[in-house]
Formats: structure tokens, C-alpha cells, sequence
């Protein structure tokens, strides 16, 4: 989840780069953006489950439900900072970088989680960046028109 929100954010943040809307309107994007998936997500898990799963979410369903929630919290929390000690236009690129920093290394932790080594979950790490940026850059494209 943290990696899917800091992808949707990261071209969030290009679109408010291009549009010069006020800090106030920034923090407000991206926590409306991270908490809007984030329920979307659980909706549709949830939903899911009823079609699949019986209906009955089990304590481990729930326990993914409260982290994945914990983890868009963070991620939008963390993005919030550079809005809190900079000003809008600095802020907005410290946490475009930032994205991308969440992106590699949760890429690269999920590689080592795996069992990769760490030249290859570096590798994996930089692929999931590239790729990531395209994704981003596609996305803010769509969403700037």
C-alpha cells in the first residue's frame, strides 16, 4: 500500500507543482488523495471478500487492513513535513524527491524480503524507480489535461 500511495503521489505533487496552489491546498491534496485510496482499497478488499473469501473478514484480513491504513498514514505524514518547514514551491520538491526515495527502497526492501541479494534488490529497487517514473510522469500528463 505505502508503494501504490507514494506512486499517486508522486504525480500529485507534479500536478500541484504545475498549478501553484498554496501549502494549504497541497497537505490538503495529499491527504485527501492518500486517505481517499486508502479507503477505496478497503472497500474493494472487502468487497473481494464477500465474493470470494465468505463474506467473513478473518483477524489477519483485518490486521492487513489496519497496516495498509497505518502505511498511507506514514507516507502522507511524511510528505506533510517539507509542507510544514518550507515554503510551498521547496516544500513540493522535497517530497517529489521524497516519492521517490519511498519508492526505491520499499522496492528494495521488498526484493531483500524475498531473498534477493542486495546487488540484485538494488537493481530490482532502481528498475521499480524507472519504471515509477514514467508511471508518474504518464499520470500527471493524464491528470494535468
Amino acid at each position: 500500500m505505502s508503494l501504490y500511495v507514494s506512486l499517486v503521489l508522486a504525480a500529485e505533487l507534479v500536478v500541484l507543482s504545475q498549478t501553484r496552489g498554496d501549502t494549504r491546498e497541497a497537505v490538503g491534496a495529499l491527504w485527501g488523495a492518500a486517505l481517499g485510496l486508502t479507503t477505496a482499497h478497503i472497500f474493494a478488499f472487502q468487497l473481494a471478500n464477500r465474493a470470494v473469501g465468505g463474506g467473513r473478514l478473518s483477524r489477519h484480513d483485518w490486521s492487513a487492513i489496519w497496516l495498509q491504513l497505518a502505511a498511507a498514514v506514514c507516507v502522507a505524514a511524511a510528505l506533510t513535513v517539507p509542507f510544514i518547514v518550507l515554503d510551498n514551491s521547496a516544500a513540493i520538491t522535497v517530497a517529489e524527491y521524497m516519492t521517490a526515495g519511498f519508492v526505491g527502497t520499499f522496492s528494495y526492501v521488498t526484493a531483500r524480503m524475498a531473498g534477493s541479494r542486495q546487488l540484485r534488490a538494488l537493481l530490482f529497487g532502481a528498475a521499480m524507480l524507472s519504471i515509477a517514473v514514467v508511471v508518474v510522469l504518464v499520470k500527471a500528463a493524464l491528470t494535468s489535461h
